[in-house]
């Protein structure tokens, strides 16, 4: 029926001439292999689709629901501190946010990030790079601001402005996508932080840290080709308008936050500047530095600084480091890459450092309910389900937390990687099912939770007791 169907379509459209007149480049007639091409579209284009290839369709399932992602744990409210990013029609409009930003903004020119001496009109620039030859970048700067403090009062605001550098709409002079250097950034990993941090327990030792102020912008932009950005309005100089600019471009001199190069180029100024100093790479350790003669031990993540070694020697080196490089007043260990370390014990034979995590333990029991919507957890002795208590029907059903396994794993395992080396293993297990999620993951991440509740307020524990002589780094 479907085959007399097409034959009336082809008669009806006379497109029996049509296979007749059609011929190959070599002049022959139309092989029956291109006829059948023909007879396909047809089928397909007028309904028959018994004689067309088609994908199999299905009734939308209806089985899982649509899960809120704003829910609440039923916990009681208690005090916090919220900081409320403001939306640039919102910011406009408020002539404090408007300050804040004009304020970083200043604090960006007067560091020399950008040059306004250099300021082209961005047609002008255009066309003086086609007619030289010269391949230019042009991006675009922006402005973001933010309210500290935003669930106090409006007098106890506190506003706070932003400039970044728009790196995902970068185009040349010909308005093609600009195509960067491979250029990438190597912190520091957990492992070398650890070392560090029981190098600074041994006898005689302590740790200090330090911050890099605006880290970035401390390192000259060495693209291949220069690099401009279109001004926003509200950082425009004021003589710019009187003179008639419409697109003002300046060209950027720092490894401004945002461009894709700016880690890059961050670390390299760092590290160049730690080698003057004396300090000698590590081998196969990332961001690691070994000064020799003051047998210091310096750990780098983006702009996080962590100095182990003799006690005697930090306030000296501190000193000669900033003087290369604006670091914030350097501190006594505290926290590093999230994590909180208290020293306890120390004696003249050394000390013990504690890994604190337990906030973040919390955190991720609260998102935990949250999303479940559970409001209390069973106590629990192991991360590890019960014998008997998982069945063979249980991995075959998909689990309702399919959806959302890898967003609460991901959270459990940087808490497990820093500080609970007790949770490695179930959540390894686990994170090999995401894409194969069953009713028993649903239990046995249940279970992991309700043992991470039980034991929130364990903390890893580190001494060092030996001398140095018996020690090897």
């Amino acid at each position: 029926q479907a085959e007399d169907g097409i034959r009336d379509v082809e008669r009806s459209r006379g497109l029996g001439d049509v296979y007749k007149r059609q011929k190959h480049n070599d002049g022959e007639p139309i092989s029956h292999n291109k006829r059948r091409v023909f007879r396909t579209i047809l089928a397909s284009k007028f309904g028959f689709h018994s004689n067309a290839p088609s994908m199999p369709c299905v009734p939308v399932s209806t089985q899982e629901c649509h899960r809120e992602k704003h829910g609440t744990c039923g916990a009681a409210p208690c005090p916090a501190l919220g900081t409320r990013l403001l939306d640039r029609g919102e910011w406009r409009h408020d002539p404090r946010a408007v300050e804040a930003v004009k304020k970083e903004g200043k604090a960006l020119v007067d560091a020399g990030v950008w040059n306004q001496t250099t300021v082209t009109e961005r047609a002008d620039l255009v066309a003086q790079a086609k007619s030289s030859g010269r391949s230019i970048h042009m991006g675009n700067l922006m402005s973001i601001c933010s309210i500290k403090f935003a669930e106090m009062e409006a007098k106890d605001h506190v506003h706070k402005g932003r400039i970044v550098f728009r790196g995902d709409d970068v185009r040349t002079e010909t308005g093609a996508y600009a195509i960067f250097q491979e250029l990438s950034s190597c912190p520091t990993n957990v492992s070398d932080a650890n070392a560090n941090v029981a190098y600074g327990s041994i006898a005689g030792n302590s740790t200090s840290q330090a911050d890099a102020v605006k880290a970035y912008v401390q390192s000259k932009l060495k693209s291949l080709c220069p690099t401009w950005v279109a001004i926003p309005r509200e950082l425009w100089h004021p003589s710019w308008e009187a003179r008639g600019f419409v697109r003002p471009m300046c060209r950027l001199e720092r490894a401004l936050y945002g461009h894709p190069e700016a880690g890059g180029h961050w670390e390299a100024h760092l590290t160049e500047a730690i080698l003057k100093m004396g300090g000698e790479k590590i081998p196969n350790h990332l961001s690691s530095f070994w000064f020799p003669q003051q047998k210091l031990f310096l750990t780098i993540y983006v702009d996080d600084l962590l100095l182990p070694g003799p006690t005697s020697e930090h306030t000296a080196f501190w000193e000669r480091l900033g003087k290369v490089v604006e670091i914030e007043p350097p501190t006594n260990l505290d926290r590093f890459i999230g994590r909180g370390h208290v020293v306890r014990d120390a004696t003249p034979k050394g000390r013990t450092v504690m890994f604190d995590m337990c906030e973040f333990a919390q955190s991720a029991v609260d998102q935990y309910k949250e999303i479940t919507g559970q409001t209390s957890l069973k106590s629990a002795s192991t991360p590890f389900c019960p014998d008997g208590s998982l069945t063979v029907d249980g991995d075959v059903e998909k689990g309702e937390l399919a959806g959302v396994a890898c967003s609460v794993l991901m959270k459990q395992l940087w808490l497990a990687r820093l500080a609970r080396p007790d949770l490695q293993k179930p959540i390894g297990d686990l994170a090999s099912r995401v894409t194969t999620w069953s009713r028993n993951c649903d239990k046995k991440l249940h279970r992991l939770v309700c043992y991470l509740n039980s034991s929130k307020r364990d903390r890893l524990m580190g001494k060092v007791y030996d001398p140095p002589e018996q020690l090897q780094l």
